[in-house]
């Protein structure tokens, strides 16, 4: 029979995990699978990770339940790198299945087993072209509505973390340097090719490309920062509009008249 429309963004089945640490846990998806959302606590949280919608309960009424969920992102590998990172035990490392998606799975400290996938369409591109992140953003910042447009538009510092295969790169360094972070906007939808400047209404429709639009075919974010802090692989920088989990790919210095290394 037909059921009354359903409230945006969710669908008929919606899947809801029960953890004794739903705050870790929403940390969690944050930084391997993208996810956004907001903890609360007077209601069973409710996390996004791109069209789905995932409830998460704490303990107590009913007892811990994991699941064991496919979950599709930008890229497997680095979700499965990330999720390793955050302390997952990798059950199965990443590996092109014979339907097509490129697959990875892991078991994440609550129980819950994710298979972690990228569609046969962003793999193949993914095949032609790969960029390896140096590190990720660890922000405040933790959703797209929340970052402003321009690092000069009231964004906060915030500390990128290298990955250790990297750490010998930051030698030169200092505090106080001005650099060039570039960043892939791992959430841009990246079949965008026209859009309204800034979001205006009152703005023609401009190409991406005439435009510091987020969303476009490679999403790669230029952001001009001063070094903060630099705390062994960590280096804090500022003002960073990148959102928490923002994949790096690289850190250079901002060169002037007499400065060319």
């Amino acid at each position: 029979m037909p059921h009354p429309p359903l409230p945006d963004g969710w669908h008929s089945i919606v899947p809801r995990i029960v953890v004794d640490d739903v705050a870790g846990l929403v940390e969690f998806m944050r930084r391997s699978l993208g996810a956004t959302g907001e903890l609360a606590t007077d209601r069973p949280t409710v996390m996004r990770i791109g069209d789905a919608s995932l409830m998460i309960s704490g303990v107590g009424p009913r007892p811990a339940t994991a699941a064991f969920l496919y979950v599709y992102v930008d890229d497997a590998d680095a979700s499965w790198r990330a999720a390793t990172e955050a302390g997952a035990r990798s059950i199965e490392a990443p590996l092109d299945t014979p339907y097509g998606d490129r697959r990875a799975m892991v078991e994440d400290r609550w129980g819950n087993v994710w298979q972690i996938a990228t569609p046969r369409n962003a793999a193949n591109a993914a095949e032609r072209f790969v960029l390896d992140p140096i590190g990720h953003v660890r922000s405040e910042l933790r959703d797209r509505a929340e970052a402003p447009r321009q690092g000069s538009e009231g964004a906060p510092d915030a500390w990128i973390e290298i990955d250790p295969r990297f750490a010998a790169a930051l030698d030169g360094v200092r505090v106080g340097d001005e650099a060039i972070v570039l960043t892939f906007f791992h959430r841009a939808r990246r079949e965008t090719l026209a859009v309204r400047p800034r979001g205006d209404l009152s703005e023609p429709i401009t190409g991406v490309f005439a435009t510091r639009s987020p969303d476009r075919p490679n999403p790669i974010g230029l952001h001009r920062v001063t070094v903060r802090a630099i705390d062994g692989a960590r280096v804090k920088v500022g003002p960073l509009e990148a959102i928490d989990a923002t994949p790096v790919i690289d850190l250079k210095p901002v060169l002037d008249e007499t400065n060319d290394a």
